[in-house]
């Protein structure tokens, strides 16, 4: 098998052209095998760095300041971390992980930022993923597979789109947005919890179909603290599910004509709860 104990500290600063121009940075690093650890600092416009690990202790980060960022992590097997850092404007980040204890973790500051977090495959294990954003225009995709699924994200900004994919075990999921924003939320499987929390002008919607029980009840909560609200929460299957829907505190109120809130909670299974309260 072929070892590699690799730390590769990669920094490239981008100079100038006589055009004015700062020169296109780029950066890649493929590692196999054993106590895997890259670190990649960039600077200037055009950033590129992708990192590929393959076996055992992986750990990779990447920071990235300039315009037009893009990050790709790509981890396999084992004990997996990835930490993305990027600012500037039109940031870009994927990270794909699978297999044990994945991690990750993205920040991104600037408009039209972008991260895709997969950590994936059957039993991918230890699942968590956050994401911080900044800005305007952004969004954040995450989908996890198996295990003890976590998954948070932040979005300061107008127009911020989250989407997270939970499936299988212990399902948690936070998003926290401010300014005309969407979540979707799906989780599957065993003790899903939900909680939205939703600034100015909001669409929410979170599917789940868990197992919970009396004990580790399945819970959707969302706040949207706006007159412009929509909330759709599903829940199937289990016992004990709680729904709390909270719409409008009078803070936005009569900025577009009449506030209109729209709520919907579904529930199937025993001893569900739904609580919807709507304020003007």
């Amino acid at each position: 098998m072929l070892k590699s104990n690799k730390k590769m500290i990669a920094i490239a600063i981008a100079s100038m052209l006589s055009t004015s121009a700062f020169a296109v940075n780029n950066s890649t690093s493929t590692s196999t095998g054993n106590h895997n650890d890259v670190t990649v600092s960039q600077y200037g416009d055009g950033l590129t760095s992708n990192v590929v690990q393959v076996g055992d202790n992986h750990n990779a980060r990447v920071t990235q300041t300039g315009g037009d960022n893009t990050s790709n992590i790509n981890q396999s097997g084992n004990e997996n971390t990835a930490v993305t850092i990027q600012s500037y404007s039109n940031n870009r980040a994927n990270v794909t992980q699978e297999d044990t204890e994945n991690d990750s973790r993205v920040e991104q500051t600037g408009p039209g930022n972008v991260a895709t977090v997969k950590q994936v495959g059957g039993d991918a294990k230890y699942n968590l993923s956050r994401i911080t954003q900044t800005g305007e225009r952004n969004q954040a995709d995450v989908l996890q597979t198996g295990r003890y699924n976590k998954s948070f994200i932040t979005q300061s900004g107008n127009a911020s789109k989250a989407f997270v994919d939970q499936s299988g075990k212990r399902n948690v999921s936070r998003i926290t947005q401010k300014h005309v924003n969407l979540a979707k939320v799906n989780q599957s499987n065993q003790y899903n919890k939900s909680t939205i929390t939703q600034e100015r002008r909001n669409t929410a919607m979170v599917t789940q179909d868990g197992r919970g029980t009396l004990a580790d009840k399945n819970t959707v909560a969302i706040t949207q603290h706006d007159s412009y609200a929509v909330a759709t929460a599903g829940q199937h299957g289990g016992r004990g599910n709680l729904i709390n829907i909270t719409q409008g505190d009078g803070s936005y109120a009569n900025n577009i004509g009449t506030p209109v809130n729209t709520a919907t909670a579904t529930q199937t299974g025993r001893f569900n709860t739904a609580n919807i309260t709507q304020n003007p």
